[in-house]
């Protein structure tokens, strides 16, 4: 099934983001961040669509590729384009634009603690001369969107396009940068790229819905205290199904170990406290050199 890399223009974008929403969707986060309600769409329109557009229109310093597979049906719906990613290449005039909107049925407290601090990190790093020489300062090819068709993944696809911007950085002579999830990360890594620093979020603000899920769902009581006894009955007809305790989310004893663990995240048998993988490591190796150059 041969690949091919092309430029996508504007009428990718509907595929771009039929893609992206697919990708996605399996993200745990997606619940926490977008929680809904979310209103009815107005046929024929898609915001989405519309904002990825508007962004290739006004950004000069965007570009947009995308993979076909030539195998593929050309005339099924622009379904031969598997993956997307849009490169900005930015020239020092203008700092990096902002985060996007985050549109209805969003968590807007969650994600201005995660998106907005993603954004705040970019701003650092563009005027950051411990990362970028002086003459450079502000200039840089960044990585700011890239999504793969979930039949598709595993395939090459993704670095493919990463790799699009690399050659484009190494050509102009510009430092290249992203911010990377946890699932993308070992992609990244494996494309030449090396951690510089790491957001993470540890807020009530996203946490409150996390404790929020696992007290509707799994019927564990709020930090292991609860007004109904074990083996009873909730105001809802579910039955509470935990152990006397304390605190729960910290006992010694309790399953999993003293800090909650979740069955979608990895973790490092040193990671005592539950940051997850590769949060930890990289967490770890960031102090690690931070000491040595001490």
């Amino acid at each position: 099934m041969p690949l091919v890399l092309q430029l996508a223009t504007e009428a990718d974008a509907e595929r771009s983001a039929q893609i992206e929403k697919e990708a996605y969707a399996p993200n745990v986060f997606n619940s926490i961040l977008f929680p809904g309600p979310f209103p009815e769409p107005t046929p024929g329109e898609n915001p989405r669509v519309t904002e990825l557009a508007k962004q290739l229109r006004e950004d000069s310093s965007t570009r947009w590729l995308k993979i076909i597979d030539t195998d593929l049906d050309p005339t099924e719906d622009n379904k031969q384009m598997i993956g997307f990613a849009q490169w900005n290449i930015n020239d020092g005039s203008e700092l990096p634009a902002g985060p996007r909107s985050f549109g209805p049925g969003c968590n807007v407290e969650a994600c201005e603690a995660v998106f907005g601090g993603l954004h705040g990190a970019r701003l650092k790093y563009f005027g950051d001369r411990k990362h970028v020489p002086r003459e450079l300062t502000g200039k840089m090819v960044e990585l700011r969107l890239l999504h793969v068709d979930p039949k598709h993944q595993r395939r090459g696809v993704g670095k493919m396009l990463v790799m699009w911007g690399v050659e484009e950085a190494k050509k102009l002579g510009l430092p290249v940068f992203l911010q990377s999830s946890e699932d993308g990360h070992s992609l990244y890594l494996s494309c030449g790229f090396r951690d510089i620093g790491i957001h993470s979020v540890d807020s009530p603000l996203v946490s409150a819905w996390q404790v929020r899920a696992d007290a509707v769902k799994r019927h564990v009581p709020l930090q292991g205290t609860a007004s109904v006894p074990p083996g009873q009955k909730d105001f809802t007809g579910n039955v509470m199904d935990y152990e006397e305790g304390a605190d729960l989310m910290r006992e010694p004893d309790a399953a999993g170990g003293a800090y909650k663990r979740y069955d979608h995240v990895q973790y490092h048998p040193e990671d005592l406290k539950g940051k997850g993988e590769p949060s930890y490591t990289i967490e770890r190796d960031l102090k690690k050199g931070k000491k040595r150059k001490d």
